[in-house]
């Protein structure tokens, strides 16, 4: 019943301003309501603040005493918060801190604390300019109100707006002084807003030029976990930037990361980690090698936690780029090249990733010993089982590994099987084949990157090579996977299946496979294009599949002719095999007339008379040319009444003596006949 919207105002307009003891006994009376949770909501509804507000310009400490008291319990109820800022209990608690009496500035303290860890109510006291307020507060020599700032400071600062304000109204200073207290729990909230503000890019460099790594080099000698997190936290986020990564360096802020690198609690690991990681990656690989780093980064890659080792391998991986070549060389010696090997095979992508692109970082260049000593330490299998993994940047990473360890000049080869596997050396070729490598291969060829396609057709191509593969190939269904790239695939990637198809056609046991699975049209199309080196695949392959006398007239049927009579037009260099094919293809008298129709007659011809060609090719040419005239001229119809079966029209013009049609007929088969 007291806590009744007219009863509270009947008390306070009854009291003249002159009774301070009746003041001070409503006062008290509104801090003892203000103790019981169920009261506190219904208070701050019926317009307690608003008599608060006035009771506290009363002159009286007392009273002071019981108004910031009663606040600072409304003020715990996170429903009460933001009515209470609105209404203006916050102006009222600043007013309160400035009070003489120690137990009334307490209570105005815990009030503004409370009041401040309200995400709203935080953003209120920015946007109203505020801030200023609780800055104050931070030069207070009175421990709770240094309390009191660095919890509100911690609060404010989780928003990326109020950072920048804190910094615009020359919050930084507050913030390191606080975090330079000798009292542990200022020290902590301190230290959580400057890791914080940190966050924000825009920041870094005006922290790192107004002496923030000094305070955290300072406050990072703390034995305390959650002001080591702290450190580590801010000391994470500023090592992105050059200046502050160079100030790390110079004052030797790096090793309180190693050294919490090793703590015990897991944040604090893993912020140092990826702090280290940034420092990896930039100019001063010299000193952090110097200063044990690698040794600290081995340990970062056997403690079970992925997010540390994640750094770790991104830090190993950036400590081996870069000019100073003897970080390679520490990597080495100091045992972490294993781990990382190791974490290749790990089950977890993210590391897995990470760890061959450490790997790929170590072996990229000139330099041997890297690539030896992957090879010593048995690093094939792994990059290997890479090369299986459903990720494609785990496997781009193997890659190029291998391709580096496989062209000792070249940095990057391209796919490293592929580099394994050329040439004419038949062990690396029976290798894949034991190896069980052919299958990951052909999983390749339905790989949605063009780049992996490729290389993948290049190394079928080379392993078909060897006779002992080939037959493994075909058996595995290789042709039925290439041909589909002959028609989707990008010009590389038809190159590629172009000398496929071209060593696979030498043996005429594999034709009917070819031709099974649409190969002879694959070949074709590849014929067709106006691409010279897939003109040169193609007419190889032609030429030995016309060989076939059992495709001769399909390969007629579905259009070789004219494709090859095409680039025997041209100046195009593959004219060899192209004049071979078609040779072949006229061997079969069926084949005649649709070669004759095609152009075939003037390519021969052509042929004939061409220098680059050898003699044989011509004197074949030269007969093919006498074999199809001879040959249209035998399919000529014959019948026994010229005209029989026409229009009475054309055949009354026909049997007309000296008829134009009848004399042009004559001349044409007399040339035919000349020829």
């Amino acid at each position: 019943t007291i806590v009744d919207k007219a009863s509270l105002d009947v008390i306070v307009q009854s009291i003249p301003c002159e009774v301070d003891d009746l003041r001070c006994q409503v006062a008290g009376l509104l801090a003892n309501l203000s103790e019981d949770l169920k009261n506190q909501i219904r208070m701050v509804e019926v317009g307690t603040v608003r008599i608060l507000i006035a009771l506290a310009k009363t002159k009286n400490d007392e009273i002071q005493q019981d108004c910031s008291r009663t606040l600072a319990n409304l003020s715990s109820n996170e429903e009460n918060q933001l009515k209470i800022y609105r209404k203006g209990g916050f102006s009222c608690l600043s007013s309160l801190t400035k009070s003489t009496e120690k137990v009334c500035q307490r209570y105005a303290a815990i009030g503004l604390r409370f009041l401040a860890s309200n995400p709203e109510v935080r953003n209120c006291i920015v946007s109203d300019g505020i801030v200023s307020s609780i800055l104050d507060l931070s030069g207070n020599p009175l421990l709770d109100y240094q309390r009191t700032a660095a919890a509100s400071l911690a609060s404010i600062s989780l928003n990326d707006y109020n950072k920048k304000d804190l910094v615009r109204v020359c919050g930084l200073k507050e913030i390191f002084d606080l975090a330079l207290s000798s009292d542990i729990q200022v020290k902590r909230d301190a230290i959580f807003a400057f890791a914080n503000v940190t966050d924000s890019a825009e920041l870094q460099e005006d922290i790192a030029e107004v002496g923030g790594v000094t305070v955290l080099n300072k406050v990072g000698q703390t034995d305390d976990v959650r002001v080591q997190r702290g450190v580590s936290r801010a000391l994470s986020s500023l090592s992105g930037n050059s200046t502050a990564q160079k100030l790390i360096i110079e004052e030797g802020v790096f090793h309180i990361l190693l050294v919490f690198s090793r703590s015990l609690d897991i944040a604090t690991q893993r912020f140092s980690a990826l702090a280290i990681c940034n420092l990896c990656s930039s100019a001063y690989k010299q000193t952090l090698v110097e200063g044990g780093v690698i040794q600290t980064l081995l340990f970062l890659t056997r403690f079970p936690d992925r997010d540390s080792a994640r750094c770790a391998c991104l830090a190993l991986a950036g400590m081996a780029l870069g000019d100073y070549k003897q970080s390679k060389t520490r990597i080495i010696d100091e045992g972490a090249l294993r781990s990382l090997l190791e974490l290749a095979r790990f089950p977890d992508q993210e590391i897995q990733r990470c760890a061959g692109l450490a790997i790929n970082c170590l072996v990229l260049g000139t330099e041997q010993e890297p690539k030896t000593a992957v090879m010593n330490a048995e690093g094939i299998p792994p990059l290997l089982l890479l090369l299986q993994h459903k990720d494609s940047e785990c496997i781009h990473h193997a890659i190029y590994c291998l391709g580096s360890l496989s062209e000792k000049i070249q940095r990057c080869a391209g796919l490293a099987i592929n580099c394994l596997v050329l040439g004419t050396e038949q062990e690396p070729k029976t290798a894949v084949m034991n190896g069980e490598g052919i299958s990951p291969l052909l999983l390749r060829l339905q790989h949605k990157n063009s780049e992996c396609i490729h290389h993948a057709i290049c190394c079928l191509g080379s392993l078909r090579e060897s006779d002992e593969v080939k037959a493994n190939l075909v058996e595995m269904k290789s042709i039925e996977l290439i041909i589909p790239q002959i028609h989707t695939g990008s010009i590389e990637i038809k190159r590629a299946a172009g000398y496929f198809f071209a060593k696979l056609a030498e043996s005429s046991e594999f034709h009917d496979r070819i031709a099974s699975a649409g190969g002879l049209e694959g070949v074709i199309s590849l014929a067709s294009l106006a691409d010279t080196e897939c003109q040169d695949y193609s007419t190889f392959a032609l030429a030995f599949l016309a060989s076939n006398r059992e495709y001769q007239v399909k390969l007629v049927k579905i259009g070789a002719v004219r494709p090859l009579v095409s680039i025997m037009a041209t100046n195009s260099e593959p004219k060899h095999y192209t004049g071979l094919a078609l040779l072949k293809l006229a061997d079969n008298f069926e084949n005649h007339i649709t070669i004759a129709k095609e152009g075939g007659i003037e390519a021969l011809l052509r042929l004939g008379r061409n220098r680059v060609t050898d003699e044989e090719l011509q004197y074949k040419a030269a007969l093919t040319v006498g074999q199809l005239a001879s040959n249209a001229v035998n399919m000529l119809p014959k019948q026994k009444k010229f005209g029989a079966g026409i229009g009475y029209a054309s055949q009354n013009m026909y049997s007309k003596k000296g008829s134009p049609t009848k004399r042009s007929n004559q001349v044409t088969h007399n040339t035919i006949s000349d020829a």
